[in-house]
This record gives C-alpha cells, structure tokens and sequence, in this order.
C-alpha cells in the first residue's frame, strides 16, 4: 500500500494504491492533515477508485468522526469513489457521519466534479 500526495492549487490530491484499511485511512488523516496545514490549503481529494476497500461499518464511522479532530474545520473534503471501490449506501454513511461531525465532505464519482467543487469559495 502506497500513498501519493500531490498539491494542486489550493488543495492536496490524495492517491491511495492497494487495501485500504483503518489503520493505513489514519495515517493518511494524519499525514495529509499536516500537508494542509504547513501549506495552508483549504482542501483535500481523496481518490478511492483504485483501492481495494476493507474496512468494517463501524471503521467508516469512526475514522469519518475524528476528521473534524484531525483537521481545520474550514478544510473542504472531496472523496472520489466508484462502487467497485465503495458501495453507494457506504458512500453516503461516510457523508453523513463526517458532516454530522462538523466536517465539509462531499462524495463524487466523477474527480472532475470534485475538483470543481473543492476550488469553489
């Protein structure tokens, strides 16, 4: 498992490679929520659709709850997913959980959707 971080613009560009898993997700948190900072960005992409997915119901739940601890509120996050990375119904429990936690998330199936919507004031 590898993970690419790109700056573009005003905001990272996540690429996760391989499974994705809750402890490899929190190094990620923990990694890009530094790049954000010491950049002052104010966004993140976070593109799923490559990953192989193996977290539980309860992993979304609690890695989409400690977003809001981890980064500046104000920070936009864009996940990119398709449904052989991410079943729909996952998708819109890992929404509902991070905004429900305070944090700006929005989940795309289209990165240029996503790219358009972080660069929006």
């Amino acid at each position: 498992m590898s993970i690419d971080y790109k700056i573009e613009s005003s905001f990272v560009n996540i690429i996760p490679k391989g499974i994705w898993d809750k402890p490899k997700i929190l190094k990620a948190q923990d990694e890009s929520s530094a790049i954000v900072k010491k950049n002052s960005l104010n966004g993140l992409l976070l593109d799923l659709r490559t990953v192989e997915m193996k977290v539980s119901t309860v992993d979304i739940f609690e890695v989409n709850r400690r977003l809001s601890k981890v980064f500046p509120l104000n920070v936009k996050h864009a996940v990119v997913y398709n449904e052989e990375s991410f079943s729909i119904s996952d998708a819109t429990f890992n929404e509902n959980v991070a905004t429900n936690y305070g944090t700006l998330i929005k989940m795309f199936k289209n990165i240029d959707e996503a790219k358009s919507w972080l660069e929006k004031a």
